[in-house]
């Protein structure tokens, strides 16, 4: 394993990464407990191209040498996208619906397994905060607690606010969990 220092670098095309970041989702999903499919990696691609046109949209990959070997992804969460129509009566039955006011969502974050346990995610994750000025961070993960990705958001301050919900045409639980800002990640 080469253990080089990566550069994380914010990136102002990712259309023109889309094919890397498609097969870093599908490397790092693939294996269990995720399991996703080639259609779920593919659904990530064909996704991706609206995400770069939500407000306040940032992402930022994880490059060794000049390989991309990870990325994260956010953006602001507004009324028109699915957050609110979806999980909004969740979160409100479940008495956090206001966390969907003024927040800041990671949407996605992937890293290949030949580098996972180098700090690399929790370096992205950070990188796509610093700076942020939102009252609230979402995110959405699988509901197993022995991912390395739960690991770090509980690491970095996340708490759970809505668990086993289930998304319709996927075969697995999903938690949202959420983090008020702090001044330093």
């Amino acid at each position: 394993m080469n253990n080089r220092a990566v550069e994380i670098r914010l990136e102002p095309n990712p259309i023109g990464l889309a094919q890397q970041l498609t097969f870093i989702y599908a490397e790092a999903f693939k294996p269990h407990p995720y399991n996703k499919t080639p259609a779920e990696s593919q659904a990530f691609a064909t996704g991706l191209n609206s995400m770069v046109t939500r407000q306040d949209f940032e992402l930022y990959v994880a490059w060794d040498g000049n390989l991309p070997v990870g990325f994260a992804y956010g953006y602001h969460l507004i009324p028109d996208y699915g957050w609110h129509r979806v999980l909004g009566p969740p979160l409100e039955k479940a008495g956090h619906g206001d966390w969907l006011n003024d927040a800041y969502c990671l949407a996605e974050m992937a890293l290949v397994p030949s580098h996972w346990g180098r700090g690399i995610g929790g370096q992205l994750h950070d990188k796509l905060f610093e700076g942020k000025n939102y009252r609230h961070f979402l995110l959405s993960t699988m509901q197993d607690d022995t991912t390395n990705g739960y690991k770090l958001y509980l690491n970095r301050g996340w708490v759970n606010l809505l668990e086993h919900y289930w998304v319709s045409h996927v075969d697995r639980a999903y938690r949202v969990m959420g983090r008020s800002p702090v001044e330093t990640v």
